[in-house]
């Protein structure tokens, strides 16, 4: 999934409104940074348990990674600003075109599928308003499992809910430490998603950029 407008559109508005320019290309590569640094947080202590000051912290110094893909750099105040107004702005969740096409491929390759999110977000408004319930034949996200990737129990639970071993799974993810190390840890095959291709292909796995790539990977 992705928002609707893009991040990238967001971030632009927000820089433009406090006289910064950026650009899409460098937007993309500081959410590359950023995601990175959420993704280390949510190895050490989930988002979810930081107290109301520390997510606060966290986020400044989130929003300065996303300025640094840009190329940009200003003071706490104003990166605060800017997090706040991009991430206040209206919006939702949209699909990506190619998701319910390959889905729909791999349903009928009587492959099981599952996600595992670390959303914390409801989704069944979402998912009322695409087809995507009809697609995936169980959810674990983490605002109710209480348990965020890259730990391993959320994998480990999500094997469970399928009845399979590890080496029957793959597990499609577009961050490397939450998505392919999780993955590894616990012995299934990770695949990273990367849409923009901005990361190095991982020793571990396969990379591809669109969802329907993973027919003819399987």
């Amino acid at each position: 999934m992705r928002f609707d407008p893009p991040v990238e559109t967001l971030q632009q508005h927000a820089c433009k409104a406090l006289g910064l320019k950026v650009t899409t290309e460098g937007i993309r590569k500081g959410y590359q940074l950023a995601d990175e640094f959420m993704a280390k947080q949510n190895a050490k202590l989930p988002l979810s348990n930081l107290s109301v000051a520390r997510k606060t912290d966290f986020f400044i110094e989130y929003e300065k990674l996303i300025l640094q893909g840009a190329g940009v750099s200003v003071s706490n105040d104003v990166t605060s600003k800017i997090w706040e107004l991009a991430s206040s702005a209206p919006k939702q969740l949209a699909l990506y075109e190619d998701v319910l096409p390959s889905l729909e491929r791999l349903k009928g390759l009587g492959i099981q599928l599952g996600t595992i999110s670390n959303i914390s977000t409801n989704l069944n408004q979402l998912l009322a308003k695409t087809n995507l319930k009809s697609q995936i034949d169980y959810w674990l996200i983490s605002s109710e499992t209480g348990i965020t990737k890259p730990d391993p129990r959320i994998f480990e639970l999500a094997l469970q809910r399928a009845n399979i071993e590890p080496h029957e799974a793959i597990h499609v993810g577009d961050q490397y430490l939450s998505d392919v190390m999780g993955a590894v840890r616990v012995g299934i095959r990770p695949v990273l998603l990367d849409r923009h291709d901005l990361l190095p292909k991982p020793s571990e796995c396969a990379k591809i950029r669109s969802i329907k790539e993973l027919i003819n990977l399987l």
